[in-house]
């Protein structure tokens, strides 16, 4: 029992800090949520998980649990959705993205790293740095 708390609370930190992270890209590129997606970050995605961390640690554990992956598939269902979903201003692809270059794309691979990292890749990479565009030239004389 204490195995799942201490293995819950640790995974609901690093979600805390990968929501600053992320909520910090969110200001400094000036992308607002609307007011129903601003109370379901609030609640679903901040405050369930932290509850959840809470509740880990009483003899409601199992409770926790439920709490915990409920808020987390909520959290990747509504990150999938708005970041490579529907066309925002917070899509991967879309223009707040491109003053700020491939870095601010990768930021989300730990968040999302859910086995689509090839599809990931070919978002985040420009076309002419993409091994599957380049051409050998191993013996070519030519520039």
């Amino acid at each position: 029992m204490r195995r799942a708390a201490t293995y819950g609370t640790g995974l609901v930190l690093a979600h805390v800090l990968v929501n600053i992270v992320h909520g910090a890209a969110h200001l400094k590129l000036h992308i607002a949520l609307s007011p129903v997606a601003m109370v379901f970050v609030v609640g679903v995605i901040l405050l369930c998980p932290l509850l959840a961390a809470v509740f880990l640690w009483t003899a409601q554990q199992r409770f926790g649990l439920t709490m915990l992956t409920l808020s987390m598939t909520g959290s990747l269902i509504f990150g999938l959705y708005h970041h490579f979903g529907v066309l925002g201003p917070d899509h991967v692809g879309g223009p707040s993205f491109r003053p700020l270059g491939n870095r601010l794309r990768l930021h989300c691979l730990p968040a999302f790293h859910n086995g689509s990292h090839r599809d990931l890749h070919r978002h985040a990479l420009p076309a002419q740095t993409r091994l599957s565009r380049v051409k050998p030239r191993l013996f070519s004389h030519s520039p």
